[in-house]
């Protein structure tokens, strides 16, 4: 294994919800709070890959940055 995933090159993250204190993989709800990241993404200059958009395999709390000139972008994990 030698190819990094987007996660581990810190170009990739994954969102769950809150909701009544309980963490949700609610899909309909994902979806709309993921396109609502995508857009404040896109106000910053940042394009975003959505795994929800998906066809082949649909990952509803995934996002990845598409466009290469934000490379220098990198997600923390805490």
């Amino acid at each position: 294994y030698t190819k990094l995933s987007e996660h581990q090159k810190g170009t990739a993250f994954d969102i769950f919800l809150m909701i009544d204190g309980k963490a949700s993989w609610d899909k309909p709800r994902l979806k709309q709070v993921m396109y609502h990241i995508k857009e404040v993404a896109l106000k910053r200059n940042i394009t975003l890959d959505l795994g929800c958009d998906w066809t082949r395999f649909i990952d509803f709390p995934h996002a990845q940055i598409k466009n290469k000139c934000h490379e220098s972008i990198r997600f923390k994990s805490y």
